[in-house]
């Protein structure tokens, strides 16, 4: 029974994501402003992270992204930030699934 309860609920999230997606019509990621905040010296020569701000528009909402960036390492910074967006994007579909 658990098996069939849990499908269910699988594709009730997939339906609601589907659907909030066809809404969205495209439009799920506009990135308006990324400002980098630190010291290039101390980036460099300490390998101190670099500060990171990203603001726009994912899906039907604002998204405010703070992370770290560290010279040599910008898959992390990719990685960061794309966790932030799924962040949003869970979020957000939450919002569209009746509990």
């Amino acid at each position: 029974m658990q098996v069939v309860q849990l499908t269910t609920q699988v594709l009730t999230v997939a339906a609601a994501v589907s659907d909030w997606l066809c809404k969205e019509r495209g439009n799920i990621l506009n990135i308006r402003s990324t400002k980098v905040l630190g010291s290039l010296h101390a980036a460099a020569r300490q390998k101190k992270p670099l500060r990171a701000n990203i603001e726009g528009e994912f899906a039907d909402g604002t998204i405010r992204l703070e992370m770290d960036i560290t010279p040599g390492h910008l898959e992390k910074f990719v990685k960061a930030m794309f966790e932030g967006l799924w962040a949003n994007l869970v979020n957000d579909v939450g919002k569209y699934i009746k509990r």
